[in-house]
Order: C-alpha cells, then sequence, then structure tokens
C-alpha cells in the first residue's frame, strides 16, 4: 500500500483532511463513497417537506414557495382526454305485424256451453223424435178441435239416427257395399293366381346381377297388398336363380374423391335389402369366387391381399347365407391366380356351412374368362365342399 500523502493547506482548498485513503487492496478510496447524494437546489424531496411539515399540525398551510411549485408541476401535466360515451344506436323498426286472423263463426258441433239451470236447450225440429197424433171425434161434433203440445217432455232423436234430408259432413267417407258382380284378382282359384305370378316373375333365364339383361319392374306388384305379397315373393324368389360375381367395375359415392371396386358390396346389399324372410325363400343360387384385378385395387399391393379368400364381403354374405338361406341347389364357380387349397382354411370353414340338397361345380360364363380352363379348386378341396354342403337329409322332393 502507498504510503498516505497529506496535502498543505492552500487558499483555494481552505484548512481540511486532504489525505489520500486507501483499501486494503491498495486502491484509493473516494470520500463520497458509501454516501447518499443529496438532492440539488433545483430538485425538492415533497415527501420529506411533508414529514416536516405533519409534525406540526394538520392546520399549517404551505408556503407560497411550496404552493407555487406545485401549481407549475400541474401546468406541465398534459391535460388528460375525456373519454367519449358511446351513444348506442336506434334498433331498427320492426316489419309490421300481419292481421289478426278472422274468429271462426259459432258452429252447433263445438264443445258444450256450461250448464245454466236458468237457460232452456235450444230445440231443433230435426232433434226430435217424430209424434204420432191420434184423435177419436164422436158423430155430430162441430166444434173447434184445439191442440196444445208442450216439447220440453219430448225425447230427442238418438245420435246414431240421422235426420231425413240432412247434408252429409265434409269430410267424412261412408263404406259402400261391395259389389258382388264385379271380380277381383284376389277371387280367382289359387291356381290361376299362381299362373300369373309365374308369367309375372319367373324368368327361364339366370339373373345375373352384373350383366342384368332380363331385370323388369315387374317385382313393384308385390306392394299391391299383404296377402299379394306373401304368396308372390315365394315365386320371385323360389322359382328363380340368382347369379352373382365379382364386379370388377369401381365406382364411388359423391362424397368420396377415390374410386373403390364394387365386388361383392352388391351381393352383401341386396341379401341386406330383402331381409332374412326373403333371403329364406332362395332355393337357386349360383356363386362365383374370382380375385380382385391390380387396376381395380391399387391400395392392395400384393396378390395375395387381392384373392376373394381374405374378402370380408364375401365372408359375411357367406354368414347370411349360412344362417338365413334353405337352398334346394347351389352352384360354385372357383377362380383366381390361385387354386383354393386346405391351407385357406378361414375361407373354407366359412362356406361349409352353406346347406343345399345339391352341390354342382361349373365354368364362370362371363367372357372375361377362359372356357378352356378348368375351377381353380384342388381336388382334396372339392371333395371336401360337396360332402360338407351337400345336406344329409333332402329338405325338398325332388320332381
Amino acid at each position: 500500500m502507498p504510503p498516505g500523502h497529506r496535502r498543505a493547506a492552500s487558499v483555494e482548498l481552505g484548512n481540511g483532511d486532504f489525505e489520500i485513503k486507501y483499501n486494503r487492496n491498495g486502491r484509493p478510496i473516494r470520500n463520497c463513497a458509501g454516501k447518499k447524494k443529496s438532492p440539488g437546489p433545483d430538485f425538492v424531496d415533497l415527501q420529506a417537506l411533508d414529514d416536516e411539515l405533519s409534525e406540526f399540525g394538520d392546520d399549517l398551510l404551505l408556503d407560497d414557495e411550496l404552493r407555487e411549485l406545485e401549481e407549475d408541476e400541474d401546468e406541465d401535466e398534459p391535460p388528460k382526454k375525456k373519454r367519449k360515451i358511446r351513444v348506442r344506436s336506434p334498433s331498427p323498426t320492426p316489419p309490421p305485424l300481419s292481421p289478426l286472423p278472422l274468429e271462426d263463426p259459432p258452429s252447433r258441433s263445438g264443445s258444450p256451453e256450461p250448464f245454466q239451470p236458468d237457460a232452456r236447450p235450444q230445440l231443433y225440429l230435426h232433434d226430435l223424435e217424430p209424434i204420432n197424433l191420434t184423435f177419436n171425434i164422436a158423430p155430430g161434433f162441430s166444434g173447434p178441435l184445439k191442440v196444445q203440445l208442450d216439447l220440453s217432455n219430448v225425447p230427442l232423436r238418438s245420435k246414431n239416427q240421422k235426420p231425413l234430408g240432412a247434408a252429409r259432413a265434409p269430410g267424412k267417407v261412408e263404406s259402400r257395399q261391395a259389389d258382388n258382380s264385379k271380380m277381383g284378382f284376389l277371387k280367382l282359384p289359387p291356381e290361376l293366381r299362381n299362373k300369373v305370378y309365374n308369367l309375372i316373375f319367373k324368368d327361364r333365364t339366370k339373373f345375373d346381377f352384373i350383366s342384368p339383361t332380363n331385370l323388369q319392374h315387374s317385382s313393384a306388384f308385390l306392394r299391391s297388398c299383404k296377402q299379394i305379397y306373401e304368396e308372390g315373393r315365394t315365386v320371385l324368389y323360389g322359382e328363380n336363380t340368382f347369379y352373382f360375381a365379382r364386379n370388377k367395375e369401381m365406382r364411388r359415392p359423391f362424397w368420396a374423391a377415390e374410386r373403390k371396386e364394387i365386388g361383392y358390396k352388391d351381393l352383401r346389399l341386396f341379401l341386406k335389402t330383402i331381409g332374412p324372410s326373403n333371403v329364406s325363400y332362395l332355393r337357386h343360387l349360383w356363386l362365383c369366387f374370382d380375385d380382385a384385378t391390380p387396376s381395380s385395387t391399387p391400395h392392395l399391393k400384393r396378390s395375395e391381399e387381392r384373392r376373394y379368400v381374405h374378402d370380408g364381403h364375401v365372408i359375411e354374405c357367406l354368414k347370411v347365407l349360412a344362417k338365413q338361406a334353405q337352398l334346394k341347389k347351389v352352384t360354385l364357380t372357383f377362380w383366381g391366380r390361385r387354386a383354393l387349397a386346405t391351407t385357406d382354411a378361414r375361407f373354407l370353414d366359412h362356406l361349409c356351412k352353406l346347406k343345399a340338397d345339391k352341390v354342382e361345380m361349373k365354368q364362370p360364363v362371363n367372357d372375361s374368362y377362359y372356357w378352356h380352363a378348368p375351377s381353380r379348386i384342388h381336388e382334396d378341396s372339392k371333395i371336401l365342399v360337396v360332402k360338407e354342403v351337400t345336406r344329409k337329409q333332402k329338405l325338398y322332393v325332388e320332381e
């Protein structure tokens, strides 16, 4: 630490301790270090001044200098802008109200008025029972004959009777007696009605839902009445052969952007639309199983995924047919890139639950298939399907 240096007194600095002090690190210490800087002559501590004045009492007023200082500060502050109060705009004039409906004229068929003991009910001639008067006049009577009737004791007409010449109430329909001279369809013998049903609903060729060439609107006749529906649906679903195959066309609903293959969706929709009761009337069914094409199913990358044995719609259709249908004859056609084998256990399990009196294997009928190629099914799988699907006890009598 450098030694302290004491300055001599001078005229400018006067007498005082001008010795330089140092801290422990050897740095000089300022004389103002650690002291609060006193305010200059241009600043006044109003808080300290208020504390000093409060000691003398509340009645003591500030002097003129303090008042002038406060006024100067108030003048320096910018004037505060007044907030403009928003005036609510007037509401629009409401539209004129519609005129009140006219009151209905009083009618006699309305609700009855409360009972009044002094008031007599108003009677009309058509409300009274007919009165029969018989007079036995003695021979030689020449005086006038006076008859006075008291209608208050006359019984009223019953509600079921209608007055003569009374007008009918509007909106009421009276039942008429059946005209026995006319002959209706339901009055025909059952044999004739069955012939009519066969002419309307039965077709010699099968109903192909992929190439519908023989579908008609004749089934609308079933909506005539309940009896015609019960009699005609047995011919429509029981006397025709329904053919279903994979529809390789693509379609989409109007809200979807991507088209998808139809496949076996129409078969599933058909079974759901006709209902379980009509599915039980199916007797002749032809099912053609085929794989999907890569162009119609771009979302399926492998050929194994496009096989019909993995199609969920096919599995659901087989479940419905096995549970509800009572088939007389079922025709099966197997196609695809691979032949059906016993390793396709899941598909064979649902297929073998079908029951029919007769099972037949056929080639597909569409022109897109090769006619010379046999059905794509192994011999052991074919034997298994025919054995399991054929019903042990025949349900129908052979004609």
